[in-house]
């Protein structure tokens, strides 16, 4: 017996090959299912009224077959069949607690993923495995897979670097008055360390101080542009500051009513930051435009980490409520729910081009996930 539908089903539907059927219903969502054991697959989002039918549709390979369904709002939606499939799951079994940071190398040969007090590096071609898992030193750490380095922090108030393999330490800084958050940039080249009202910057190969931005709080989530030429932060109460790494200057300041908030996320061109509203809301904001374009209300308990999709059609939000949300932008639909997490899902990360989403839980699991597209 399958079970998931929150109401009566509509319809049901096989696959060719008896290996997976689609089920639609009144709750407004199509289910997709594994015949052999009854598991189910990513579900369906996007209908604003019961799904009423759906079928599959045969592309050119399997990879490229994809679901057409239609609801009683006249809808019909399109999606890729592999959307949010679950290709790799594993547990790192040296975390005591939450995988906290997830980062894809520029290559997109390898995944990195830091829970409390581990490390652990995930082969993705040509099929994903778990390559590597060490304990590492320090309560609050994060990758640089582009420099093979870990920055941990260090009592009472420093960072310090130390190599992968080998755990050698590099350098160390003092960060006084360190508030024990820090952030990394892509490349791995900047560290962005919380101070009490400022960002103190820092070179990532030495720990040498490359200047600071007043932020007026205490940041609670940094995160810089592609090029890394701004830097965007957000302090627990949910002020959103934008400064310039190389002079300092903060030239953008967002006051929204907000509380306990922790996703921050820009899109490709810096052209819109994505940041928390409220512990469990999105905004999307256009810098250019000076408007919000995007509002989303109740992801569902915390927003714990945002990932955008390269194109900028996607947005993934790890929640309190042991799913990943993913939402099409500009709309804000919701259109897909990842649920193969039993713990918050804390940590989400897109792979550069855009056909991979990771995520990592409380649960210490890290699953990568076929492309979040739906067509």
């Amino acid at each position: 017996m399958l079970r998931g539908h929150a109401q009566r089903n509509h319809s049901v539907a096989f696959d060719d090959a008896g290996a997976r059927l689609l089920t639609t219903s009144i709750d407004h969502t199509v289910r997709l299912w594994n015949v052999a054991d009854g598991s189910p697959r990513p579900i369906l989002l996007g209908h604003e009224s019961p799904s009423w039918a759906a079928s599959f549709i045969k592309g050119a390979a399997t990879q490229e077959q994809s679901v057409l369904s239609v609801g009683m709002d006249d809808r019909v939606r399109w999606w890729g069949l592999d959307s949010g499939t679950p290709m790799f799951s594993t547990t790192i079994n040296e975390c005591n607690g939450r995988i906290a940071h997830l980062e894809f190398t520029p290559d997109q040969s390898k995944l990195t993923a830091l829970g409390e007090n581990a490390y652990a590096e995930i082969t993705l071609d040509p099929t994903p495995r778990l390559s590597r898992e060490r304990r590492v030193a320090g309560a609050t750490q994060k990758a640089v897979p582009a420099l093979q380095l870990v920055i941990g922090t260090a009592k009472p108030s420093g960072i310090f670097a130390q190599r992968v393999d080998s755990g050698e330490r590099i350098w160390s800084a003092s960060c006084e008055p360190f508030r024990d958050g820090f952030f990394v940039s892509s490349s791995g080249e900047q560290i962005a360390v919380s101070q009490k009202t400022n960002i103190l910057l820092l070179n990532a190969r030495d720990g040498v101080d490359l200047g600071s931005i007043n932020t007026v709080y205490t940041a609670q989530s940094v995160v810089f542009s592609r090029d890394e030429s701004l830097l965007a932060s957000q302090s627990f109460k949910g002020e959103v500051s934008i400064g310039e790494t190389k002079t300092g200057k903060l030239v953008e300041q967002l006051t929204p009513i907000a509380d306990r908030c922790f996703g921050l996320a820009w899109n490709t061109d810096a052209s819109r930051i994505i940041y928390c509203h409220a512990m469990n809301g999105v905004t999307i904001w256009d810098r250019n435009a000076r408007r919000i374009i995007t509002r989303i209300d109740s992801v569902g308990g915390y927003v714990w980490s945002l990932a955008l999709s390269p194109d900028g059609k996607r947005l993934a939000a790890g929640a309190q409520d042991r799913v990943c949300h993913i939402y099409d932008i500009p709309s804000g639909d919701e259109v897909l729910q990842l649920r193969e997490h039993v713990g918050s899902v804390m940590s989400v990360a897109s792979s550069p081009d855009g056909r991979t989403l990771a995520t990592g839980g409380y649960d210490r699991k890290v699953i990568v996930h076929r492309a979040f597209v739906a067509k």
